[in-house]
């Protein structure tokens, strides 16, 4: 009886936890014509046309300098789960660029923000390294700082990451639209680890 009425608890408060993290208004879109997965199960190709991205659950955390926006579709392991990662490679340079010019234009071609979409639900044998080529980023807000707001939006090629140094590489997806907004958040499942900083 005892082992039972602690595994209630337990599903209990995973529910409760799903439940407060999906009630917020964390959101994130990313749109394409096309976009082309080589392969996606076994060894089938996909096409998704249009491509239609929307994640639910959306978290900010950081390693030293660098910091990520990890958009998820679903609050599954992100090994198993489908996901928009934007990553900061220099927060300190971003800061310092939004706050001189909040409304700043960021070339991805300069390499201090960085885009890649994973699609381990939607294709599970999928192989490729699905990254941003040229293409821009505004940021409405960058507060990377507990209850902190981040947003923008984005516009960008996605190219297969082995062929982009090529001289004429070939988009998977092109004309691609990316938007999100969300709060950071401390404590799971928004963390993993209970000694990450701003």
């Amino acid at each position: 009886m005892e082992s039972l009425s602690r595994s209630c608890i337990l599903a209990a408060s995973a529910c409760l936890m799903a439940t407060t993290a999906c009630a917020n208004d964390d959101n994130a879109l990313l749109l394409a014509d096309s976009l082309l997965v080589t392969p996606c199960t076994g060894e089938q190709e996909r096409l998704f046309e249009p491509f239609r991205f929307q994640a639910d659950f959306l978290r900010w955390y950081n390693n030293g300098k660098t910091g990520f926006v990890e958009m998820r579709k679903g609050f599954r392991a992100a090994t198993m789960s489908d996901a928009v990662y934007l990553e900061v490679t220099d927060i300190g340079k971003l800061k310092g660029i939004l706050d001189e010019t909040p409304d700043a234009v960021i070339e991805l071609q300069s390499g201090l923000v960085r885009i890649s979409l994973v699609l381990a639900a939607a294709c599970p044998d999928g192989n490729q390294p699905m990254v941003a080529g040229p293409g821009l980023v505004t940021f409405d807000s960058f507060g990377n700082h507990m209850d902190g707001t981040i947003s923008g939006s984005a516009s960008f090629d996605l190219f297969d990451g082995r062929t982009i140094g090529d001289p004429d590489p070939t988009p998977l997806a092109r004309n691609a639209f990316l938007t999100f907004s969300m709060t950071v958040r401390r404590g799971p499942p928004y963390q993993e680890f209970t000694n990450q900083a701003n």
